[in-house]
This record gives structure tokens, sequence and C-alpha cells, in this order.
């Protein structure tokens, strides 16, 4: 799904400049703060933040984030942070780093103390509406000056990360009903933004976060955790998988409530799968050690103290061979590739309208040799809500006399499928998703167990 009411929805287009966005109104925390840190004593405001870039913006990187490719890709200035906001009315920006998706005092009844959470979601939408009383005077006039803007809202890590510095399971969290109402609060955000006046809204996911060096780090405490081949921290993606299931089915109920209003969802979780099924040859050497370390790392707890100036750190000599620039946040060069994978990831896969395929789930369970396609075509279905393609019948590609002994999925560029688990067949839809064919009695083992990306179609 892509903004169809501007020309975007090309095919051969892939930069938001042709999307006609007028300005970008953004919502969030570190991953896309600005500047609104700067007058204060955080270390984002001090050198060697903003390293690359020679100079200390507020900005937790060694140079620009996703948010800034955004704005470049849309040939938009730079977004202005609210504390420091221009006169040009091409947007603002109100993420402060820290920011958490629920208040303090919420986040308390659960038991969750967040260090870290100066201006949460709710008060950045006050912000929002202190400015638009400023800028458009009324509702009608604000209806008219947002319809050709981009908002973009990314909240819900620091609040896990706040539960699980407060000593809370993932069991816990979902128990609790945090994430339900993390994704809720983020909701209402859309809704809120949409009846203002938004007819375009970006809402971003979580990442693969068991992949950020501040958790790794956390999780080896944790005898039990379990890591996948990356090193990455496997209970915390997949919760994070969780995460945004949830705010999928949310967004679906969005779309039906707005229907005016387009409404698309960044994949950060298969945006970081793409960087690291692609490390390598991107040039990166390290994935779980920042560039800006800590010496005797076991003895700092604080987060603040594991942040690039604190006592004790030190700043490696090649940033661009690091995908994290301190424990927590990426460096530009990992912000810029995952800002273009998302860009390129929000238009649409083919021609003739803008077809989107959503990831559903990294599993698509356990296929024994004993089951038919038939048996696990309706599995699929009625776990998933997969569409299957079609059962594959050509007999070339299936390599057997037997027309039933394949199936078709739908699976992102960026998914686990392994060439070895398909015998190699592979055969391209358009943009990055391709049709897979599974053979139904491969001797399925180890990590190739619950083979198969599942996407589902939407228009």
């Amino acid at each position: 799904m892509i903004f169809p009411q501007y020309s975007c929805n090309a095919q051969n287009v892939r930069e938001l400049k042709h999307c006609g966005f007028d300005a970008i109104y953004n919502l969030g925390s570190s991953v896309s703060d600005t500047g609104n840190l700067m007058g204060s004593p955080a270390y984002q405001t001090k050198f060697p933040y903003g390293k690359t870039i020679n100079k200390a913006t507020g900005r937790s990187s060694d140079g620009w984030l996703i948010i800034d490719y955004i704005a470049k890709s849309a040939d938009l200035p730079l977004v202005d942070p609210f504390k420091n906001l221009g006169e040009t009315h091409r947007g603002v920006n109100f993420a402060v780093a820290g920011a958490t998706t629920l208040s303090n005092e919420a986040l308390a009844e659960k038991n969750i103390f967040a260090k870290f959470a100066p201006v949460y979601l709710g008060a950045q939408l006050a912000w929002l509406d202190k400015y638009l009383e400023g800028y458009c005077h009324n509702p009608e006039a604000c209806q008219n000056a947002l319809k050709s803007s981009l908002f973009t809202i990314n909240f819900g890590y620091n609040d896990y990360y706040a539960a699980l510095s407060s000593n809370q399971t993932i069991t816990e969290m979902k128990k609790n009903g945090l994430v339900t109402e993390v994704v809720k609060s983020i909701k209402d955000a859309v809704s809120k933004v949409i009846d203002q006046g938004a007819k375009n809204v970006l809402v971003f996911g979580v990442a693969k976060d068991g992949c950020r060096p501040i958790t790794v780090n956390a999780q080896s405490a944790n005898k039990s955790a379990t890591y996948d081949g990356f090193g990455c921290a496997k209970d915390i993606n997949d919760f994070c998988l969780y995460h945004n299931q949830l705010l999928q089915e949310a967004l679906e109920e969005l779309r039906k409530e707005h229907p005016n209003a387009q409404i698309v969802d960044g994949d950060f979780y298969n945006a970081m799968q793409s960087l690291l099924d692609n490390f390598e040859s991107l040039g990166f050497k390290s994935l779980l050690t920042p560039c800006c370390d800590v010496k005797n790392k076991d003895q700092v707890t604080e987060f603040k103290d594991k942040l690039c100036g604190a006592i004790n750190t030190i700043v490696c000599s090649k940033i661009e061979e690091y995908v994290y620039w301190d424990f927590a946040h990426w460096t530009q060069k990992a912000n810029q590739y995952l800002a273009n994978w998302i860009i390129q990831d929000i238009f649409p896969k083919k021609s003739g309208g803008p077809t989107h395929m959503r990831l559903i789930s990294g599993r698509a369970g356990l296929w024994t040799p004993s089951e038919t396609v038939e048996s696990v075509s309706a599995r699929h279905r009625a776990a998933n809500s997969v569409e299957i393609i079609e059962d594959m019948a050509d007999e070339a590609a299936a390599g057997s006399s037997s027309p039933k002994n394949r199936m078709k999925f739908l699976c992102s560029y960026g998914g686990k499928i392994m060439p070895r688990a398909v015998d190699g067949h592979l055969k391209y839809i358009g943009g990055e998703t391709r049709v897979i064919a599974i053979p139904r009695d491969i001797n399925l083992s180890g990590d190739d167990k619950g083979i198969g990306v599942l996407i589902k179609r939407e228009v």
C-alpha cells in the first residue's frame, strides 16, 4: 500500500519526491530525534556524536538518521526539531531521545520505571497541537494545510527496554497488557493526526532489537537466552515480531476506519534482516560491537554511561565498518541502508496498482514428509491467513512428473529462505518480492523447520 493519489505509484518510481509531499511531521524517539535534546547536558549534543558530519546536532549517531534520508528522498529540507523550529513550515520533528509510548505514570502502574522518558507520545501530540494552533488556526485550515504532508510515527522500543531493565520477562510484558497498550497508543495517535488533517501516515514497527548491542549484553546474564546465527537474542526478536503483528492488526483496523487516508507500515524488522543478510557485501565487519564502545563494559550498568563521550568510552577508527554507532543506535551508514530499504519497500512491487506484500510470520510451522500439500495448505490458511498463490503444476520447475509436489508461497527478499531448501528455484514477481516453490517431501531439520516466510497480498 502506498500513497496512490500522487504520481509515486508508478512502477519505476523509487524516490519520495515523486509523491508530492510538502512537509514531514515526525513523532518518535532517539532513532529520529534531530535535535530536541540540544541545550540539554545529554551526550548526544556533544562530540563525538556527529563525528562523520563534523558537528554534534543532538542526533544519536555519528551522522544522519533515517528520518533525514526520508526527507532527502522527498526533496524536502531536513526536518527541524520542535525546540529549534524554523519558519519554513516544511515540517516539524517532535521526537525526543528516550521517549516512550506510555507515560511514566502508566508504566509505573506496571512496575516499569523509565529513566529516559522526558516527552512521551502523548506529550509530543500536545506539542503538535500547540504547533497547529499557530500554523493553521482552525480545524478546516489544518485539514487543507496537512493533506499533502507525510506523518511518520515510530514508538515501542523504549517501553520494552524499560520493562526489561525493570527485570520484567517477555511473558510478563505480554500478560500485563504492556504490548497491547503500546499498540493502542500508537493506533490512537494515528487516528488523532488523521482527524487533524493528515492523509499520509508512515507507521514504523520495531526493528530486530535483539541485535542491539545493549540488548545482547543484557541478555548475557540470562542463562536461558538463545541466539540466532548472527548472535542476536532470539527471544527478543521473536517478541519484536509479536509487537509488529499486533501493530499490523491495528493498522488494518485504522485503514477501515479511515478509508480516505493512506496508512503505510515501515518495516524496520525486515529492513534490518536485509542488512544482516547482506552484512559482508555492504562492507560491514562488526555487528554486536558498537563503534563507540565501553572499556570494562561489564562494570558499566547505567545506559547513560554507555553513550559516546562518557568516561571510558572509545571511538573506532573505521566507522563505516560498524552497524551500530553506540550500544543502541545505528551508524549513519546503517541508517542510510535501512532508510533506502524502507523507501523501496513502500512503493508498489509491480505495475498495475499499489500491491503490497506484507509479512505475516517468519515461520510456516513444521512441515513433515508425511503431510500432503493439501493439508499444509489448509493449515497455513487457517493459522496465518496466508494466500497460497497456487499449487505448482510446473513439471520443469518441480523436477518431477508429479504436478502436486510443490506449493508456491510469497516471501520477502529479506526473509531467511535459503536456495538449498528449495533446490535453488526462485521466480521473480517484481521488485523485491518473489514466489518461492517449496518441495512437499523435503527433509526439514534444524533451522529449515518452519521454512517459508509467509506473506499476505493486500491491494
